[in-house]
C-alpha cells in the first residue's frame, strides 16, 4: 500500500482514476462533438479538483489536537465537503448554458465505437472508485471521502444517461445529447443540493439526532437512577464531539461519582466509537419537587372547597421540600363579616380535606383574608404602619427567621421598600424566590400605592 493510513490512500487512488477518466472522456468528447461526454469529461475534470482536495482534507484532518486546534483538525473535512458541493454545482451551470446553446445552434455529434467504449469504461472505473470511497467513508465516518464517493456515483448515473444519449443520437435523433446533458446536469444539481444540506448542518454544529437517542436511551437503560441534565452534541469532520451533563444521588461520594462518570463515558464509547464525550457530574437537588408532582398538589390545594361555606379565593399558593418533607403554604380569602372562630374552623376543614387527599403533606400554613371591596392608599405619615404590615406579612412563613433591616421611602404617596430578611439556610433558591414574590404580592394587595419593592434574602447562620 502507497500510504498506510487507509482514508489517504484511497483519496489518492481516486485522484488517479479521475485523471484518467478526465482524459479519455475529453479526447473522445473532442474528437466527436458530444456535448453529453463533453459534459462527462468536465464532470470528471471537476471530480479531480475534489479528489485532490478530499485528499488534502483527509491527510489535515487526521492531525492530533494542537496548541492552535484544541478540538482537532475534523472541520476541515466538512469544508472540504462544501467546497465540492459548489465545484458539482459550476459543473451544472456550464452543461446546462451549453445545452441552451446547442438548442438553439445545433452542431454534428460524430459517433463511433469510442463514443460507447469510453462511456463504458468510465462506469465500471466510477463505479470501483464509489465503492471503495463509500467503504471507508463509513469505517471511518469520513464527510469529505463520503463526498468524493458521491462525486465517482454521480458519474455512474450521469454516464448511464449520456450513454443512452449516443444510442438515440447513433439512430438519427441528434437532440438527445442535449437532452442527456441537461439530465445529468439536473442529477448533478439535485444531489449537489443533498451534500450541501449535511454539510452546511456539520459545520452549523447541527445535533447528530442518532447518536442523541443511542445515547439517551443507553442511559435510560443502564442509569435510570441519574438524572441527564444536558447533553450537547456537534459533528467535527469523522469525529462526533460532546458534553453530558448528569446529576447523581446526593449520597454519592466524589470518588463513586468519578467511578459512575468513567463508566459512563467508556460505554458511550462502545456504543459510538467516533465520539469525544466530556463528563460532568451533579448533586442532584433533590429538594426540588417533580414538576408534573408540583401541578397535581397546586391543582387540589387550589380546586378543594368547604361544604356550606364559599371560599371568596385561594392564592399565593406554595409548595415547597423541606428536610425531606412537603409544606405548603397558602391564602384564603373569606366573606370579611365572618367570625374569627367560624373562619377558623373553616381552614380546619379544608387543611383535613386536602391531607385526606394528600396525606404526604407535613403541614398546611394558611394565612386567612377579608375580601374588601376597597383598599386604602398610604402616604407618607404611614410609614410606621407599612412596617408593621411587612412584618406581619413576613410572620405568615415558617421559613423567614427574621428581618434585618426594613427601610420606606415615601413621596407624592409612592412608597419604595427596601428590605433584608433571613430566611432558614436549608431551602433552596427557587423556593426562597418564591416566598419573596409572595411576601411582595401579599404586600401590593394591603398597599397597592408602592411603586417598588427590593427585598434581599440572607441565609441564617
Amino acid at each position: 500500500m502507497l500510504f498506510k493510513d487507509k482514508k489517504i490512500s484511497v483519496a489518492f487512488w481516486s485522484i488517479v482514476a479521475a485523471v484518467f477518466l478526465t482524459s479519455i472522456k475529453l479526447i473522445v468528447g473532442v474528437a466527436t462533438n458530444s456535448l453529453g461526454i463533453l459534459a462527462e469529461a468536465l464532470h470528471s475534470a471537476l471530480d479531480f479538483v475534489a479528489a485532490v482536495i478530499t485528499f488534502f482534507a483527509v491527510y489535515i484532518s487526521n492531525k492530533p489536537p494542537d496548541k492552535d486546534h484544541h478540538f482537532g483538525h475534523g472541520k476541515i473535512e466538512n469544508f472540504s465537503a462544501l467546497i465540492e458541493t459548489g465545484i458539482l454545482l459550476i459543473t451544472c451551470g456550464w452543461i446546462i448554458l451549453e445545452a441552451l446553446e446547442r438548442f438553439n445552434h445545433p452542431v454534428n455529434v460524430e459517433i463511433n465505437i469510442f463514443s460507447f467504449l469510453v462511456i463504458i469504461v468510465a462506469i465500471i472505473v466510477d463505479y470501483e472508485r464509489s465503492k471503495a470511497l463509500l467503504k471507508v467513508a463509513k469505517e471511518t465516518n469520513s464527510q469529505a471521502l463520503e463526498a468524493d464517493a458521491l462525486h465517482f456515483s454521480t458519474d455512474i448515473l450521469s454516464s448511464i444517461v449520456v450513454l443512452l444519449g449516443l444510442v438515440f443520437v447513433a439512430i438519427n435523433f441528434p437532440i438527445a445529447d442535449v437532452i442527456a446533458g441537461l439530465i445529468v446536469a439536473i442529477i448533478i444539481i439535485w444531489i449537489s443540493v443533498q451534500l450541501g444540506k449535511k454539510t452546511i448542518r456539520s459545520l452549523l454544529d447541527h445535533e447528530p439526532k442518532n447518536e442523541r437517542i443511542l445515547i439517551t436511551n443507553f442511559l435510560q437503560k443502564e442509569f435510570s437512577d441519574l438524572e441527564l441534565k444536558r447533553l450537547r452534541l456537534r459533528e467535527s469532520g469523522p469525529q462526533i464531539q460532546g458534553d453530558l451533563i448528569i446529576a447523581v444521588p446526593n449520597s454519592y461520594s466524589i470518588i463513586e461519582s468519578h467511578i459512575v462518570a468513567n463508566n459512563i463515558e467508556h460505554k458511550i464509547k462502545q456504543i459510538i466509537d467516533n465520539i469525544d464525550i466530556l463528563i460532568y457530574v451533579t448533586p442532584k437537588n433533590e429538594s426540588e419537587l417533580s414538576q408534573d408532582t408540583y401541578n397535581q398538589y397546586y391543582t387540589i390545594l387550589k380546586s378543594t372547597t368547604v361544604p356550606g361555606i364559599q371560599l371568596m379565593e385561594i392564592h399565593d399558593i406554595i409548595i415547597y421540600k423541606f428536610t425531606e418533607k412537603i409544606f405548603a403554604d397558602l391564602h384564603i380569602l373569606l366573606e370579611s363579616k365572618l367570625l374569627l372562630k367560624r373562619a377558623h374552623e373553616v381552614t380546619e376543614t379544608y387543611e383535613k380535606l386536602v391531607k385526606s387527599k394528600l396525606p404526604e403533606i407535613e403541614s398546611i400554613h394558611i394565612h386567612i383574608e377579608p375580601f374588601e371591596d376597597q383598599q386604602r392608599k398610604f402616604g407618607k405619615s404611614d410609614d410606621y404602619e407599612v412596617r408593621a404590615i411587612f412584618h406581619k406579612i413576613c410572620n405568615r412563613y415558617i421559613i423567614i427567621k427574621k428581618i434585618k433591616d426594613f427601610s420606606v421611602i415615601s413621596n407624592k404617596n409612592q412608597i419604595i421598600i427596601q428590605s433584608t430578611i433571613i430566611m432558614d439556610s436549608k431551602i433552596d433558591l427557587n423556593t426562597a424566590h418564591r416566598i419573596t414574590e409572595l411576601v411582595e404580592s401579599d404586600l401590593l394587595k394591603e398597599i397597592p400605592n408602592i411603586q417598588r419593592i427590593t427585598i434581599h434574602t440572607e441565609p441564617e447562620l
